[in-house]
């Protein structure tokens, strides 16, 4: 290699160096244009003042609407964070208040969905009907099954209603809609029949809608006998000894016929001393020397519990 090849190798080297120093200075003064990711931040809390659920205002009257949203990292949310928005009319309006008089005639689901500055949402909503002055309200009314009545899974319940309006009489069809708290909806008419509610305590509900889009809701409450959960602990083997200073691992399961393999708080592991943890494996140390008992307790959506036990040694 001539001398004139070594030199201008140098010199690329070292201003190609300069740059790569300078470079790197300015990453680390700028960033790569992506923040660090905050694992803390919690979503807001949406919550409508005004008006209240079920409110009923005659057409082209004005409807003022106040709600808030509290977050625990930003002292408050306002302006276009705050959307409010008709299940009838759409998009309605944004911010803590504000008041119009241009809503459709009818029954309206209204939502208030607060975003945070890191992305996180949360909606709450209430009903209102927007009724015109000529118009009356329909009424709904469940004949049967009467409310509080207990029925054994896999069932079939027949639930039956009607609806009257006195402008359009008796409403039929899709004018009338049942729904379940738990399951959703069930159907239409004056009759449905079902034998797939899920166990536990359902809020039955039938809406009656009239031909102005204003509506009425009776509810009746009927249980479904819930099949209660199984509980088995896997590990340890009942009998089983253990040295003081070691780390014990739990293993269970809970399995239920409605809720299926259960999870998280749904198991509960205690000893004679109370709760030692949660979920389906667990670690438990310091255990006291002797023997102990531990218990896994399984618990549904319905509320029922089963529990496996064993005891191991420590020594």
């Amino acid at each position: 290699m001539n001398f004139l090849t070594k030199k201008i190798i140098k010199t690329f080297v070292r201003k190609t160096g300069i740059l790569l120093v300078i470079v790197l200075g300015l990453l680390s003064i700028v960033g790569t244009g992506k923040e660090d990711e905050d694992d803390s931040n919690s979503a807001p809390t949406a919550r409508i003042d005004s008006p209240s659920d079920s409110a009923v205002f005659q057409l082209d009257n004005e409807v003022t609407f106040t709600g808030s949203a509290t977050d625990a990292e930003e002292s408050s949310i306002t302006g276009n964070a705050l959307i409010w928005s008709s299940s009838v009319d759409g998009h309605i309006g944004a911010g803590t208040s504000f008041t119009t008089d241009s809503l459709s005639g009818g029954t309206h689901i209204i939502t208030l969905t607060a975003t945070d500055n890191r992305g996180l949402a949360d909606s709450t909503s209430i009903s209102i009907t927007v009724n015109p002055a000529t118009n009356t309200l329909p009424t709904a009314t469940i004949t049967s099954p009467a409310t509080g009545r207990t029925f054994n899974d896999g069932d079939y319940i027949e639930f039956t209603g009607t609806g009257f309006d006195t402008e359009d009489q008796w409403l039929s069809g899709i004018s009338l809609v049942w729904y379940s708290s738990k399951d959703g909806q069930l159907g239409t008419g004056n009759s449905v029949i079902t034998n797939s509610l899920s166990g536990g305590t359902h809020t039955i509900s039938l809406k009656a809608t009239d031909s102005e889009n204003t509506s009425n809701i009776a509810t009746i409450t009927v249980i479904i006998r819930n099949t209660g959960p199984t509980a088995t602990i896997s590990y340890p083997a009942d009998g089983d000894t253990f040295s003081a200073d070691q780390s014990i691992p739990l293993v269970g399961s809970g399995v239920d016929t409605e809720d299926g393999n259960l999870t998280g708080m749904s198991l509960r592991w205690t000893t004679s001393s109370g709760t030692i943890g949660y979920g389906t494996n667990i670690t438990v140390d310091n255990l006291p020397v002797g023997e102990n008992t531990i218990n896994l307790i399984v618990t549904d959506k319905g509320g029922l519990a089963d529990s496996d036990t064993i005891t191991i040694t420590v020594k």
